[in-house]
């Protein structure tokens, strides 16, 4: 049984500096929390690392993925976790939370990058990204 608290930042932006550093002054007066930093698996991986850039003084435990049902490209989480050397503890298939937020498995990660590729859907959308 897994049992955590979670704190919801919606619309917490990294690029508005004031948020950021309301965040910090939480995280320092609940050093009891472990912290995790969510992101989408559909944002670009340029906004991904200004994302990390900008929370890196929270000492996350480790990353949360969501809306992987909305993309058929994964990869960018392995960007990610590669540099910042935290692990992908938990993922979200759907908009229901908690119900669709799972623990990571490093197995399904790796095969659902492996096979992006090869489906038919990613066949189409490769066609018309290339006419």
């Amino acid at each position: 049984r897994v049992l955590f608290r979670s704190i919801v930042t919606a619309g917490k932006s990294q690029y508005h500096m004031d948020e950021v550093s309301r965040l910090e002054q939480f995280a320092k007066r609940h050093h009891q929390v472990d912290l995790y930093l969510t992101l989408s698996a559909t944002t670009k991986d340029v906004d991904l690392f200004g994302a990390l850039k900008a929370f890196s003084s929270l000492n996350v435990k480790g990353l949360i993925f969501t809306k992987l049902d909305e993309t058929i490209s994964w990869g960018s989480m392995v960007n990610v976790c590669s540099k910042t050397k935290k692990p992908i503890c938990y993922l979200s298939m759907g908009k229901r939370v908690p119900e669709d937020l799972v623990l990571a498995d490093s197995q399904k990660i790796a095969k659902g990058i492996l096979l992006q590729h090869n489906d038919a859907s990613s066949q189409i959308l490769q066609r018309v990204a290339n006419s």
